[in-house]
């Protein structure tokens, strides 16, 4: 990715369930997905869009498609994540996913705090789960047909970053099997003393699970 290993070691679990929950089952899926987090979030550097505000930014307040209604919803609601979750209704719909899959207790739970997403790494690769599987359904069918100018356009809306994508991309088929996550380590399921689920079991980390910090970095 290009991140530290102190990074990569903060966002590693997170990460991997959030593959989970993408159905990220196969190496070329994942392969595409690796390459394009890497590449929306600057190497996992952001989790937040870069705010100005420049003059598009600005454009967010008071934008209908995007379900930003109420005064200060731009800002609000600004791009988090890392595939960059945008606007009231987005967060909205992701809030309602999380709470179908039983992972929080709240079907508002973004709405009313949407900075969770930006600051919880497991919320913030969840709502790349989201997006990946139900604003893009069509993501991993791409995926398994290795389109990445398809995978590129349903992320972006265009192919801008196509050449550093598929450097990315390169990089990581290179490694093949071991991107995907440990099945020994995690799993999706609320607890129900709080609105967060538990990223990982409380066992100590496998081997395998040290060697994918290593190998989020060097993505």
């Amino acid at each position: 990715m290009g991140c530290s290993l102190q990074r990569a070691s903060q966002m590693v679990d997170a990460f991997a369930n959030a593959m989970r929950a993408a159905q990220i089952t196969t190496p070329l899926r994942a392969a595409h997905w690796c390459a394009q987090i890497g590449y929306e979030s600057v190497g996992l550097q952001y989790m937040s869009e870069i705010w100005g505000p420049a003059a598009a930014q600005r454009g967010y307040e008071g934008r209908v498609d995007l379900g930003n209604t109420q005064t200060g919803d731009g800002y609000r609601f600004r791009g988090s994540g890392p595939i960059q979750l945008t606007g009231r209704h987005n967060f909205g719909e992701f809030s309602e996913w999380c709470f179908s899959k039983r992972y929080t207790t709240d079907p508002q739970r973004f709405v009313k705090n949407p900075d969770l997403v930006r600051n919880d790494p497991k919320w913030g690769f969840l709502a790349a789960s989201w997006y990946w599987t139900v604003a893009r359904p069509q993501l991993n069918n791409l995926a398994d047909a290795d389109d990445l100018n398809g995978v590129t356009r349903a992320i972006n809306g265009g192919h801008t970053g196509i050449e550093e994508r598929r450097a990315r991309l390169v990089r990581c088929k290179a490694l093949g099997s071991e991107l995907l996550p440990s099945t020994t380590v995690g799993g999706l399921s609320m607890d129900v003393s709080s609105d967060d689920f538990p990223l990982a079991d409380p066992r100590p980390v496998d081997a395998r699970t040290d060697r994918a910090r290593h190998r989020l970095r060097d993505r």
